[in-house]
């Protein structure tokens, strides 16, 4: 897994060319959670997703965003550099829906078409009211309904709007491993006024991708990359971006992230390279068990979950999981303010509950053992074994019900 992520990441970087973007192509910053994999709804994933609500604010440098000319005759402004701010937020209403709202305000210098003197610009970009519902989710994988819509707050006049309201309908599929967890997204958009003299983007097919891999302690890396492709064959602007950082969990509640990136707006175009830096804001859910709030008065703040699944009637930690498993040891012995581990076991209703009992309590020991084996130390790791207590009663031998919970406090 570990090859196929670097290959992937390293791809990235070479199978696209250095081009430029347009204003209103910020897809990356300009999202309610920045990045793709970050507002994952993944309940086992690597970022968390017990929150109530984010805010997310950023800053992008970019260098020559949009230009388009034509031998002696310029078809269009010229933008040089441009400063952007970009701000959102979203709310979550429960573990399958969240809503955000995001846009963006830029100062930029140009030179307008037919004028030969710089021109110094404030506006404000389009606005995204982004809409994601998860109707489907077994073990690390979820997939997700996201629709958007494009409101026109931006100036059209210097391409920060499309002027007309825009949609977008799509799907998001979240995947954890052992060592990554990446997002994919697919989906269609339209808008009517996305038409600029030469430039169309009117009606496009959307994909990106999304990677984030824990690196050591509270540093992860992200990479992302995305590809609007218009319908039209003739069409050749086709706008595609692609970024590579680092996000710093400063604490259980705020992440710092920056980053450098290059794209294009068409095939034919010129270069841009761009550099971002921000602050996440994602305040723990109210809606938390009564166990794991007696839990961080006991041991600190609930910094992390994580689930191993079992064979039917089986306490034996498979190959996979052990790559998991030795991934995320790794992880707690590099962080010193892990203060405690609580490993909670679960069976299935198949058999009886005695012999379920008995099962849970047997995977959660396993669990325990591994840790053991990999330097945690044993005053750090309290043990539960739930059985058939929370299973599903309907659906028997279901594979998320044979599992076992680990869950990571930490003093600060």
């Amino acid at each position: 897994m570990k090859r196929m992520f670097w290959s992937v990441i390293f791809s990235f970087f070479m199978i696209f060319p250095v081009w430029a973007i347009n204003l209103q192509k910020f897809h990356f910053s300009n999202s309610p959670t920045f990045a793709t994999v970050e507002d994952a709804l993944l309940t086992d994933g690597f970022v968390t997703n017990d929150y109530e609500y984010i805010i997310v604010g950023s800053y992008n440098y970019v260098r020559a965003p949009f230009i388009e000319v034509d031998g002696n005759q310029r078809q269009t402004d010229i933008i040089e550099w441009m400063h952007t701010f970009n701000f959102g937020g979203a709310y979550r209403f429960n573990h399958r829906l969240q809503l955000g709202l995001s846009s963006f305000a830029t100062y930029e210098r140009a030179i307008p078409k037919d004028e030969t003197e710089d021109e110094e610009i404030y506006t404000l970009g389009d606005s995204v009211l982004d809409l994601k519902y998860k109707f489907y989710e077994n073990k690390k994988f979820a997939i997700s309904f996201t629709p958007r819509v494009y409101l026109a707050t931006g100036n059209d006049e210097y391409y920060t709007s499309n002027e007309d309201m825009g949609y977008y309908f799509g799907f998001a599929m979240d995947k954890a491993f052992s060592s990554f967890q990446f997002t994919l997204n697919l989906g269609h958009k339209e808008n009517q006024g996305a038409k600029f003299d030469v430039v169309d983007h009117r009606r496009q097919f959307h994909f990106s991708i999304g990677l984030l891999a824990p690196l050591f302690g509270k540093l992860d890396l992200t990479a992302e990359f995305y590809r609007d492709t218009p319908y039209d064959s003739e069409n050749e602007q086709i706008p595609s971006e692609g970024n590579l950082g680092l996000r710093y969990n400063y604490s259980n509640e705020v992440a710092l992230f920056g980053g450098v990136g290059v794209g294009s707006v068409s095939e034919e175009n010129s270069t841009d390279l761009r550099s971002y830096i921000g602050l996440k804001f994602f305040p723990t859910s109210k809606n938390k068990t009564e166990k794991i709030k007696r839990e961080e008065k006991q041991f600190g703040k609930l910094a992390r979950g994580e689930s191993l699944y079992f064979a039917t009637g089986s306490a034996k930690i498979s190959k996979t999981e052990q790559t998991r498993l030795a991934v995320f040891c790794h992880h707690i012995k590099a962080d010193s303010h892990v203060n405690k581990i609580v490993i909670e076991g679960y069976a299935s209703t198949l058999g009886d509950k005695e012999r379920n009992k008995t099962l849970s309590l047997n995977r959660s020991k396993a669990t325990k053992e591994y840790l053991l084996g990999c330097g945690i130390e044993d005053e750090k790791i309290e043990l539960v074994d739930y059985g058939s207590e929370f299973a599903d009663k309907v659906e028997i031998n279901r594979d998320v019900d044979r599992k076992v919970r680990i869950r990571i406090y930490r003093s600060r």
